[in-house]
């Protein structure tokens, strides 16, 4: 959701804390509950990509550029 709770929030970075090294989220690096998984992910030294719903000239939400930054060092776009 994009409108997650706190409790998603913690749950969702436990769930990806927990998760094996060789799994890849995929997710749409929208606000809420994504962006807290890719980050997580990042934390965590997995792989993680976001699906763009847009061209690579763009990012949307525009406050997730850097978060987009940084998942291409460690992921894909």
């Amino acid at each position: 959701t994009r409108n997650n709770t706190i409790y998603g929030k913690k749950v969702t970075e436990q769930l990806i804390a927990a998760l094996p090294k060789d799994i890849t989220i995929v997710s749409g690096l929208a606000f809420g509950i994504d962006a807290i998984a890719h980050s997580a992910a990042m934390d965590h030294q997995l792989p993680t990509i976001g699906v763009l719903a847009h061209g690579l000239n763009e990012m949307y939400p525009a406050q997730h550029k850097q978060l987009a930054r940084e998942m291409i060092q460690q992921g894909a776009l």
